[in-house]
């Protein structure tokens, strides 16, 4: 779910916080919807809040030749336990 917004904290996020890898929508959802956010958004970055440390995803729209964060999302880290199998 994104949090329609591109600031965490004091921090605006913008096209310098984009590092690589960059994500496609099957990578991050295991999905591909078109339409997604208006069919706008077609990567995704991981960056982590300067401020706070937070983990989050950045929703990219390509821009000339560069690409424009146009939300943001929380990464919900998976604290489940790796299942054993009893015999």
């Amino acid at each position: 779910m994104h949090l329609n917004t591109t600031k965490c904290c004091n921090h605006t996020f913008t096209g310098n916080d984009v590092t690589p890898p960059l994500l496609n929508q099957e990578q991050v959802f295991g999905s591909y919807d078109p339409n997604l956010y208006g069919g706008n958004v077609e990567k995704f970055t991981k960056a982590k809040c300067p401020e706070c440390g937070r983990s989050l995803l950045l929703w990219l729209k390509p821009e000339d030749q560069r690409y424009k964060v146009i939300t943001i999302s929380e990464i919900k880290e998976d604290k489940a336990k790796p299942r054993t199998i009893k015999k």
